[in-house]
């Protein structure tokens, strides 16, 4: 049973948009056909699996660990998110900007995944041709 989830888990960190996917299905159904409830829910529950991957993803391609890089990236976006909140409403509220922090993070990290594997496909491809 442990190594059958560790495999569930290992393909969605590797493939997120079945994640997505599958978490879109399920909360579709226990929302009752609610769409927009269930695709609010599956951006939020993929968002893990999207930064592990481009994490994975750049591991693959450049050899080398970005752990350090993210977590700055993490907390610097974070930052500029509290001020422009703050900005527009003159207010902080750290459960709404953390809410629009995170789906900004999808948006980023989901078009980070599909530009790494683009690359890294096409990286790969010339790699292997070229010797």
């Amino acid at each position: 049973m442990k190594e059958l989830l560790t495999s569930f888990i290992a393909i969605m960190v590797v493939v997120p948009f079945l994640s997505f996917f599958f978490i879109f299905t399920l909360a579709k159904a226990v929302f009752k056909r609610k769409g927009r409830r269930a695709f609010h829910v599956a951006v939020n529950g993929s968002t893990m699996f999207f930064i592990f991957a481009v994490h994975v993803l750049l591991q693959a391609i450049f050899h080398r660990s970005y752990i350090v890089e993210l977590l700055i990236f993490f907390i610097v976006t974070f930052m500029i998110g509290i001020v422009l909140y703050w900005k527009k409403t003159g207010d902080v509220s750290l459960p709404r900007t953390f809410k629009l922090y995170w789906k900004v993070q999808f948006l980023l990290f989901t078009t980070a995944y599909m530009g790494l594997l683009i690359y890294g496909i096409i990286h790969r491809v010339m790699v292997v041709f070229s010797s």
